[in-house]
């Protein structure tokens, strides 16, 4: 079951979403204090002595442990690969930043945790200017407290992309901030796929993300958030902040004879599984299509939820002012 639950009224939604995003604390920016080469951590500490770090390879985690207030920065196209610890807890003084370094023009490709320790930690965390997803959870049960993932970009998920095909147990995010990432396939902000476990948003704002945000030729479904779930769920709950998708968008286009392109979903993309709204807010997301010719056929369903198969259930919730174009 997907569930959100615990809403915000509906005068609230702007001002939830504004303090939340205002209230991500920046790092700021300098040069290179310790430079990582490619390799492997084994416990390792990056302190806020040692901080900037500038990462020149793809790095892959046994133990790292990485303080408060500490900037990471990417020199190039390079990933953080966790099959171990990574322990990054950070303070709403002192947030830890994952991001692309001022001299790196191509973004770097986000962080992986594959079959990582259920001990891994993410708390006041920023990941941002990621091109291949900010950050793919694959079987992994770890914490994500108080995060923000913002403008990245990938395939299928912008911001996060988790996959719990075999991991049983609850993944929980809460409180975090999921806004301005773009998926050239489906899920804007948020791609899930879960079989196993179940997810559980706590106290999460979604917003501003777009599937398809290049406008090729496609079909594209998702714009906040693309759910698939066999016989595993999710859930969103307030917690906070408040539970709010909004201001999300999918785009499809037909760009020849005779085809024919789905946009679905401008919040919430259900592919398979069961949805539970419960005290949330989807407004303002929007369901987009256009047909280049006469000929093509680009349709838009569900500006604020669509679903495919299984049910939806709403209690206490609010969705509207959600727009479906073409």
């Amino acid at each position: 079951a997907l569930r959100l639950r615990n809403s915000v009224a509906a005068e609230s939604l702007l001002v939830a979403i504004v303090a939340l995003v205002v209230a991500v604390p920046r790092v700021a920016c300098g040069s290179c204090t310790t430079t990582v080469p490619a390799g492997t951590m084994s416990g390792a500490t990056w302190s806020i002595a040692g901080s900037p770090y500038c990462i020149g390879g793809d790095i892959l985690v046994d133990s790292l442990t990485v303080e408060p207030g500490v900037l990471v920065q990417f020199l190039g196209e390079y990933e953080l690969h966790v099959t171990g610890t990574l322990t990054a807890v950070g303070t709403a003084a002192q947030p830890i930043l994952f991001r692309k370094d001022s001299s790196n023009p191509s973004g770097w490709k986000g962080m992986v945790f594959d079959h990582a320790n259920s001990a891994s930690r993410l708390v006041h965390c920023t990941v941002e200017n990621a091109t291949n997803t900010g950050v793919t959870i694959v079987n992994t049960i770890l914490t994500v407290d108080h995060c923000s993932f913002s403008n990245n970009q990938g395939g299928n998920g912008g911001g996060l992309k988790v996959d719990l095909s075999t991991a049983t147990g609850q993944l929980v995010l809460t409180e975090c901030v999921i806004s301005g990432n773009n998926a050239t396939g489906h899920g804007g902000g948020i791609y899930v796929n879960v079989s196993a476990g179940s997810l559980l948003l706590e106290g999460c704002i979604v917003t501003n993300n777009t599937a398809n945000a290049a406008s090729a030729a496609r079909d594209s479904f998702g714009g906040g958030i693309y759910f698939e779930s066999a016989t595993g769920g999710a859930a969103m709950t307030r917690g906070e902040a408040g539970c709010v998708i909004s201001g999300n968008d999918t785009f499809s286009l037909c760009d020849s004879l005779e085809c024919t392109t789905y946009g679905k979903g401008g919040g919430i993309y259900v592919a398979a599984g069961d949805l539970d709204l419960s005290s949330c807010v989807v407004s303002w997301n929007s369901a987009r299509s256009h047909a280049a010719t006469s000929w093509g056929h680009s349709i838009a369903y569900g500006g604020g939820v669509y679903l495919v198969a299984g049910s939806v259930l709403l209690t206490n919730s609010i969705v509207g002012s959600n727009i479906v174009e073409g």
